[in-house]
């Protein structure tokens, strides 16, 4: 992470969940090709990636990673679907206290996220970096172990969020807030872009980025992460994304001129996980 007092402060904007909804996807690329958008992560599992993915290498500016995925949709592994003893991944909260009651040993669960890397490597994508779904991946007890499964396949970058205080949040967001502390503890330091976009999870807008952007440091990266898209029948189907996102919000206000001349007052300059290696 580079610092010094004339040195521009760098903003990834990281879009998550490309490939699960056609209409999301299509809104990130959307962004990206706009130039606000600047890495996504890819859900390998996505039943829309197929129809999207051309597109997305087309794109060459864009940092592209894995969004690592087990609680959305159907595991690629059998070994996965058999000991769960379904065809879809369970929701959060059950798939954390089947790993806290040994129900599920974190080694299937790596072997899923594994799968899924391998998986967007035979697509054809440079993966660049490595987040997850809800942040699983942040658990006391996968934290370090996902970092060296990305460190096995050349992948530089794994998402390391922190506590984000002093903006409205959630009940949720403030039991994140003490996961992530405790992740970060037991991983020790991390040298990734700082993580900003915690709080207003799901429905980044232009207040949250005032607030923020007005603490950002000189010369240091940092990556905010968002959700945007076109508006999707299908994801609303599912009333716990439908009433979690804002997804045509997100990608207006980041498509805004507003967006631009924020990060312009602010000395901001849009980066990629390239430029960040």
């Amino acid at each position: 992470m580079t610092q010094g007092k004339s040195a521009a402060t760098r903003l990834i904007v990281n879009a998550d969940d490309f490939g699960y909804f056609d209409q999301v996807s299509r809104g990130i690329l959307d962004a990206a090709e706009r130039g606000v958008v600047t890495a996504t992560g890819v859900m390998a599992n996505g039943p829309a990636l197929p129809r999207w993915i051309d597109r997305l290498k087309a794109v060459r500016s864009l940092s592209v990673g894995v969004h690592l995925n087990a609680t959305l949709g159907r595991p690629l592994t059998a070994e996965m679907r058999e000991k769960l003893g379904r065809d879809e991944f369970p929701d959060t909260g059950a798939l954390v206290g089947s790993l806290l009651l040994g129900k599920l040993p974190v080694s299937i669960l790596l072997n899923e996220y594994r799968a899924q890397i391998e998986h967007c490597r035979r697509a054809g994508l440079a993966l660049r970096f490595v987040n997850s779904h809800e942040h699983v991946h942040m658990l006391p007890m996968l934290y370090a172990k996902v970092r060296a499964l990305a460190a096995e396949f050349g992948i530089a970058h794994v998402r390391a969020p922190r506590p984000e205080w002093g903006h409205a949040s959630t009940a949720g967001g403030l039991l994140r807030n003490g996961a992530f502390t405790l992740s970060r503890w037991f991983a020790g330091a991390s040298s990734e872009p700082i993580f900003i976009g915690l709080a207003p999870s799901g429905r980044l807008n232009e207040a949250y980025c005032k607030w923020r952007f007005a603490r950002l440091r000189r010369g240091v990266s940092y990556e905010l992460m968002c959700h945007p898209g076109w508006d999707d029948p299908h994801a609303r189907e599912n009333p716990k994304l439908g009433a979690y996102h804002d997804w045509e919000g997100e990608l207006n206000m980041l498509m805004s001129a507003g967006f631009t001349q924020l990060l312009r007052e602010r000395g901001i300059t849009l980066s990629s996980y390239d430029a960040a290696s």
